[in-house]
Protein backbone atom coordinates (compact mmCIF):
# COMPACT_ATOMS: atom_id res chain seq x y z
CA UNK A 1 0.00 0.00 0.00
CA UNK A 2 2.87 2.55 0.88
CA UNK A 3 4.22 1.47 -2.36
CA UNK A 4 1.25 2.26 -4.34
CA UNK A 5 0.87 5.90 -2.39
CA UNK A 6 4.89 6.54 -3.43
CA UNK A 7 3.87 5.69 -7.14
CA UNK A 8 1.01 7.98 -6.69
CA UNK A 9 2.64 10.74 -5.25
CA UNK A 10 5.62 10.17 -8.08
CA UNK A 11 3.06 10.43 -10.85
CA UNK A 12 1.50 13.39 -9.68
CA UNK A 13 4.49 15.37 -9.10
CA UNK A 14 5.93 14.25 -12.56
CA UNK A 15 2.50 15.84 -13.97
CA UNK A 16 2.99 18.91 -12.20
CA UNK A 17 6.76 19.11 -13.38
CA UNK A 18 5.51 18.61 -16.89
CA UNK A 19 2.34 21.28 -16.83
CA UNK A 20 5.36 23.79 -15.45
CA UNK A 21 7.68 23.07 -18.66
CA UNK A 22 4.20 23.28 -20.93
CA UNK A 23 3.71 26.68 -19.22
CA UNK A 24 6.71 27.89 -19.43
CA UNK A 25 7.14 26.92 -23.34
CA UNK A 26 4.39 28.72 -23.76
CA UNK A 27 5.48 31.53 -21.83
CA UNK A 28 8.42 32.02 -23.91
CA UNK A 29 6.18 32.48 -27.35
CA UNK A 30 3.17 34.52 -25.82
CA UNK A 31 4.21 35.76 -22.29
CA UNK A 32 5.15 38.92 -20.93
CA UNK A 33 7.94 41.05 -21.10
CA UNK A 34 9.77 44.29 -20.29
CA UNK A 35 8.89 46.58 -23.76
CA UNK A 36 11.60 48.08 -24.20
CA UNK A 37 13.28 46.01 -26.64
CA UNK A 38 10.39 45.95 -29.05
CA UNK A 39 10.16 49.50 -28.54
CA UNK A 40 13.71 50.13 -29.50
CA UNK A 41 12.91 47.49 -32.41
CA UNK A 42 9.91 49.50 -33.55
CA UNK A 43 11.53 53.26 -33.46
CA UNK A 44 14.86 51.95 -35.48
CA UNK A 45 12.49 49.71 -38.05
CA UNK A 46 10.42 52.96 -38.96
CA UNK A 47 13.08 55.20 -39.10
CA UNK A 48 14.65 53.31 -41.70
CA UNK A 49 12.05 52.86 -43.77
CA UNK A 50 11.35 56.36 -43.53
CA UNK A 51 14.72 57.30 -44.69
CA UNK A 52 14.51 54.73 -47.46
CA UNK A 53 11.26 56.95 -48.91
CA UNK A 54 13.12 59.79 -48.07
CA UNK A 55 15.62 58.55 -50.63
CA UNK A 56 12.60 58.25 -53.09
CA UNK A 57 11.74 61.96 -52.57
CA UNK A 58 14.63 62.80 -54.21
CA UNK A 59 13.17 62.20 -57.07
CA UNK A 60 9.21 62.41 -56.32
CA UNK A 61 7.93 63.81 -59.49
CA UNK A 62 8.84 60.02 -60.82
CA UNK A 63 8.06 57.77 -58.29
CA UNK A 64 4.80 59.37 -56.89
CA UNK A 65 2.89 61.63 -60.11
CA UNK A 66 1.64 60.72 -63.11
CA UNK A 67 4.32 63.10 -64.92
CA UNK A 68 6.69 60.35 -65.47
CA UNK A 69 6.64 57.46 -67.60
CA UNK A 70 4.99 53.94 -65.68
CA UNK A 71 3.41 50.70 -66.48
CA UNK A 72 0.13 50.35 -67.70
CA UNK A 73 -2.65 47.68 -66.01
CA UNK A 74 -1.60 45.87 -69.26
CA UNK A 75 1.97 46.01 -68.52
CA UNK A 76 1.61 44.94 -65.40
CA UNK A 77 -0.56 41.90 -65.71
CA UNK A 78 2.00 41.02 -68.42
CA UNK A 79 4.90 40.93 -66.27
CA UNK A 80 2.37 39.17 -62.82
CA UNK A 81 1.59 42.35 -61.02
CA UNK A 82 -1.37 43.41 -59.75
CA UNK A 83 -3.31 46.46 -61.54
CA UNK A 84 -0.58 49.63 -60.50
CA UNK A 85 -2.18 52.21 -57.84
CA UNK A 86 -3.56 55.54 -58.94
CA UNK A 87 -0.81 58.19 -58.65
CA UNK A 88 -1.60 61.61 -56.43
CA UNK A 89 -0.89 64.97 -58.33
CA UNK A 90 1.96 67.19 -57.38
CA UNK A 91 0.08 69.24 -55.13
CA UNK A 92 -0.93 66.38 -52.86
CA UNK A 93 2.80 64.87 -52.39
CA UNK A 94 3.50 67.50 -49.34
CA UNK A 95 0.75 66.26 -47.62
CA UNK A 96 1.92 62.86 -47.88
CA UNK A 97 5.13 63.48 -46.49
CA UNK A 98 3.68 65.09 -43.42
CA UNK A 99 1.11 61.86 -43.08
CA UNK A 100 4.47 60.29 -43.37
CA UNK A 101 6.20 62.15 -40.48
CA UNK A 102 3.22 62.41 -38.75
CA UNK A 103 3.05 58.36 -37.95
CA UNK A 104 6.86 58.55 -37.66
CA UNK A 105 6.83 60.55 -34.44
CA UNK A 106 3.77 58.04 -33.49
CA UNK A 107 6.03 55.52 -33.44
CA UNK A 108 8.97 56.70 -32.21
CA UNK A 109 7.55 59.03 -28.92
CA UNK A 110 4.80 55.70 -28.31
CA UNK A 111 2.07 57.74 -29.08
CA UNK A 112 -1.44 56.99 -31.15
CA UNK A 113 1.06 53.91 -31.59
CA UNK A 114 -1.56 51.70 -33.36
CA UNK A 115 -2.71 54.16 -35.03
CA UNK A 116 0.87 55.53 -36.07
CA UNK A 117 1.62 51.55 -37.44
CA UNK A 118 -1.63 51.55 -39.22
CA UNK A 119 -1.00 54.62 -41.19
CA UNK A 120 2.73 53.05 -41.87
CA UNK A 121 1.24 50.20 -43.03
CA UNK A 122 -0.88 52.06 -45.45
CA UNK A 123 1.71 53.81 -46.52
CA UNK A 124 4.03 50.79 -47.63
CA UNK A 125 1.57 49.54 -49.25
CA UNK A 126 1.03 51.78 -51.35
CA UNK A 127 4.21 52.20 -51.84
CA UNK A 128 4.24 48.87 -53.38
CA UNK A 129 1.43 49.06 -55.33
CA UNK A 130 1.93 52.61 -56.86
CA UNK A 131 5.11 51.21 -58.69
CA UNK A 132 6.14 47.43 -58.12
CA UNK A 133 9.54 47.97 -60.24
CA UNK A 134 11.14 50.48 -57.76
CA UNK A 135 10.12 48.28 -54.73
CA UNK A 136 12.43 46.05 -53.20
CA UNK A 137 11.96 43.31 -50.34
CA UNK A 138 12.26 45.76 -48.05
CA UNK A 139 9.11 47.25 -48.51
CA UNK A 140 7.53 43.75 -48.55
CA UNK A 141 9.00 43.10 -45.46
CA UNK A 142 7.95 46.56 -43.52
CA UNK A 143 4.37 45.60 -44.85
CA UNK A 144 4.50 42.79 -42.95
CA UNK A 145 6.29 43.99 -39.50
CA UNK A 146 4.28 46.77 -39.88
CA UNK A 147 0.76 44.84 -40.17
CA UNK A 148 2.30 42.38 -37.51
CA UNK A 149 3.04 45.18 -35.19
CA UNK A 150 -0.35 46.94 -35.79
CA UNK A 151 -2.20 43.96 -35.50
CA UNK A 152 -0.51 42.65 -32.43
CA UNK A 153 -1.36 43.04 -28.64
CA UNK A 154 -0.69 46.91 -27.38
CA UNK A 155 1.13 47.86 -24.30
CA UNK A 156 -0.26 47.25 -21.47
CA UNK A 157 0.44 47.90 -17.44
CA UNK A 158 0.25 44.73 -15.22
CA UNK A 159 -1.78 44.61 -13.15
CA UNK A 160 -0.06 43.27 -9.54
CA UNK A 161 3.67 44.96 -10.29
CA UNK A 162 1.84 48.35 -12.40
CA UNK A 163 5.05 47.68 -14.73
CA UNK A 164 4.27 48.25 -18.43
CA UNK A 165 4.42 45.07 -20.40
CA UNK A 166 4.39 43.72 -23.89
CA UNK A 167 3.41 40.24 -25.39
CA UNK A 168 6.27 38.45 -26.82
CA UNK A 169 4.44 36.70 -29.42
CA UNK A 170 4.99 39.53 -32.30
CA UNK A 171 9.01 39.70 -30.78
CA UNK A 172 9.31 35.91 -30.96
CA UNK A 173 7.90 35.57 -35.19
CA UNK A 174 10.04 38.89 -35.97
CA UNK A 175 13.29 37.46 -34.59
CA UNK A 176 12.26 34.08 -36.46
CA UNK A 177 11.57 36.27 -39.42
CA UNK A 178 15.43 37.16 -39.70
CA UNK A 179 16.98 33.71 -38.59
CA UNK A 180 14.77 32.52 -41.65
CA UNK A 181 15.84 35.06 -44.23
CA UNK A 182 19.37 34.05 -43.20
CA UNK A 183 19.38 30.58 -43.43
CA UNK A 184 17.30 30.62 -46.83
CA UNK A 185 19.83 33.39 -47.89
CA UNK A 186 22.39 30.72 -46.65
CA UNK A 187 21.15 27.83 -48.27
CA UNK A 188 20.31 29.82 -51.90
CA UNK A 189 23.76 30.51 -52.15
CA UNK A 190 25.47 27.38 -51.18
CA UNK A 191 22.91 25.09 -53.17
CA UNK A 192 20.91 27.33 -55.24
CA UNK A 193 21.94 29.73 -58.67
CA UNK A 194 24.41 31.37 -56.03
CA UNK A 195 26.46 27.66 -56.25
CA UNK A 196 29.20 29.25 -53.55
CA UNK A 197 30.10 25.78 -52.26
CA UNK A 198 31.08 24.82 -56.07
CA UNK A 199 33.35 27.89 -57.05
CA UNK A 200 35.78 29.71 -54.50
CA UNK A 201 35.33 32.84 -56.28
CA UNK A 202 32.12 33.34 -56.37
CA UNK A 203 31.99 36.39 -53.58
CA UNK A 204 34.54 37.78 -55.62
CA UNK A 205 32.41 37.89 -59.03
CA UNK A 206 29.83 39.46 -57.35
CA UNK A 207 31.33 42.49 -55.91
CA UNK A 208 32.35 42.87 -59.40
CA UNK A 209 28.76 43.33 -60.46
CA UNK A 210 27.20 46.68 -61.06
CA UNK A 211 26.38 47.35 -57.48
CA UNK A 212 30.65 47.59 -57.32
CA UNK A 213 31.20 50.72 -55.10
CA UNK A 214 34.76 52.86 -55.48
CA UNK A 215 35.81 50.99 -52.37
CA UNK A 216 34.61 47.54 -53.63
CA UNK A 217 36.73 48.11 -56.40
CA UNK A 218 39.99 49.13 -54.78
CA UNK A 219 39.77 45.95 -52.60
CA UNK A 220 39.39 43.53 -56.03
CA UNK A 221 42.67 45.03 -57.18
CA UNK A 222 44.47 45.10 -53.62
CA UNK A 223 42.89 41.92 -51.92
CA UNK A 224 44.14 38.56 -52.83
CA UNK A 225 42.07 35.68 -53.68
CA UNK A 226 42.18 33.84 -50.07
CA UNK A 227 40.66 37.12 -48.54
CA UNK A 228 37.63 36.43 -51.03
CA UNK A 229 37.43 32.89 -50.23
CA UNK A 230 37.59 33.48 -46.77
CA UNK A 231 34.86 36.15 -46.71
CA UNK A 232 33.03 34.28 -48.49
CA UNK A 233 32.53 30.80 -46.52
CA UNK A 234 32.96 33.12 -43.80
CA UNK A 235 29.19 34.51 -44.71
CA UNK A 236 27.84 30.71 -45.50
CA UNK A 237 28.66 29.61 -41.79
CA UNK A 238 27.31 33.10 -40.54
CA UNK A 239 23.73 32.76 -42.69
CA UNK A 240 23.17 29.16 -42.48
CA UNK A 241 23.90 28.68 -38.74
CA UNK A 242 21.94 32.37 -37.49
CA UNK A 243 19.47 30.12 -35.99
CA UNK A 244 21.97 28.61 -33.68
CA UNK A 245 24.24 31.74 -33.53
CA UNK A 246 21.92 34.33 -32.39
CA UNK A 247 19.62 32.19 -29.94
CA UNK A 248 22.29 30.15 -28.06
CA UNK A 249 23.70 32.43 -25.31
CA UNK A 250 27.04 31.96 -25.72
CA UNK A 251 27.00 32.64 -29.71
CA UNK A 252 24.15 35.58 -29.57
CA UNK A 253 26.86 38.88 -28.97
CA UNK A 254 29.64 37.40 -31.45
CA UNK A 255 26.34 36.45 -33.98
CA UNK A 256 25.48 40.35 -33.65
CA UNK A 257 28.82 41.66 -34.16
CA UNK A 258 28.90 39.65 -36.95
CA UNK A 259 26.36 40.27 -38.63
CA UNK A 260 26.98 44.35 -38.00
CA UNK A 261 30.27 43.49 -39.71
CA UNK A 262 29.12 42.05 -42.58
CA UNK A 263 26.03 44.57 -43.40
CA UNK A 264 28.57 47.14 -43.23
CA UNK A 265 30.94 45.69 -45.54
CA UNK A 266 27.55 45.03 -47.69
CA UNK A 267 26.95 49.01 -47.20
CA UNK A 268 30.18 49.68 -48.12
CA UNK A 269 31.06 47.08 -51.32
CA UNK A 270 27.52 47.56 -52.56
CA UNK A 271 25.96 51.00 -54.04
CA UNK A 272 22.56 51.81 -52.66
CA UNK A 273 22.20 48.63 -50.40
CA UNK A 274 22.83 51.03 -47.07
CA UNK A 275 19.01 50.87 -46.32
CA UNK A 276 18.76 46.90 -46.34
CA UNK A 277 22.18 46.80 -44.06
CA UNK A 278 20.37 49.46 -42.07
CA UNK A 279 17.34 47.25 -42.37
CA UNK A 280 18.97 44.39 -40.88
CA UNK A 281 20.42 45.85 -38.19
CA UNK A 282 17.42 47.29 -37.03
CA UNK A 283 16.55 43.72 -36.05
CA UNK A 284 19.12 43.17 -33.77
CA UNK A 285 17.89 44.82 -30.60
CA UNK A 286 15.35 42.10 -30.39
CA UNK A 287 17.91 39.57 -29.33
CA UNK A 288 18.94 41.38 -26.39
CA UNK A 289 17.31 41.12 -23.36
CA UNK A 290 15.33 44.11 -22.09
CA UNK A 291 17.45 43.11 -18.78
CA UNK A 292 20.81 43.89 -21.11
CA UNK A 293 19.82 47.25 -22.35
CA UNK A 294 18.89 48.48 -19.28
CA UNK A 295 22.25 47.36 -17.95
CA UNK A 296 24.16 49.02 -20.63
CA UNK A 297 21.83 51.53 -20.64
CA UNK A 298 22.90 52.18 -16.67
CA UNK A 299 26.77 51.84 -18.03
CA UNK A 300 26.75 54.21 -20.71
CA UNK A 301 25.00 56.83 -17.59
CA UNK A 302 28.15 56.18 -15.22
CA UNK A 303 30.35 55.87 -18.18
CA UNK A 304 29.55 59.22 -19.53
CA UNK A 305 27.04 61.26 -18.47
CA UNK A 306 28.25 61.36 -14.65
CA UNK A 307 31.46 61.26 -15.30
CA UNK A 308 30.82 64.97 -18.11
CA UNK A 309 28.44 65.95 -15.11
CA UNK A 310 31.47 65.87 -13.10
CA UNK A 311 33.67 66.98 -14.76
CA UNK A 312 31.21 70.26 -15.03
CA UNK A 313 30.45 70.46 -11.70
CA UNK A 314 34.55 70.77 -10.55
CA UNK A 315 34.98 73.19 -13.53
CA UNK A 316 32.15 75.48 -12.07
CA UNK A 317 33.87 74.73 -8.65
CA UNK A 318 37.24 76.12 -9.56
Amino acid sequence: MLSDVNTDGAAVDGAKDRNQNSWRNMAWWVGNEDPLRLRIFESAFTLVFVLMLGFNFTEWRDWLTPEALHLTHEEAKALGYPPPFPRMPAWMVPGFAVVILSATIGIVLNRWRRLSLITMAIIAIYVQGVDYLSTSAQNKLAIAVFVLLASAPGYRKDPVTGQMTACLAPVRVIQATLLIEYWAAGWTKSFGEGAWLKHADSLQLVIQGFHRTDLAAWFLRTMPPMFWTVGQFSTLVFEMGAPVWFTWKRTRWVAIASGFLLHLGIALMMKNLIFFSAQMWSFYPLFITPEEWRKLGRWCEERFWRRRSGKTESNHDS
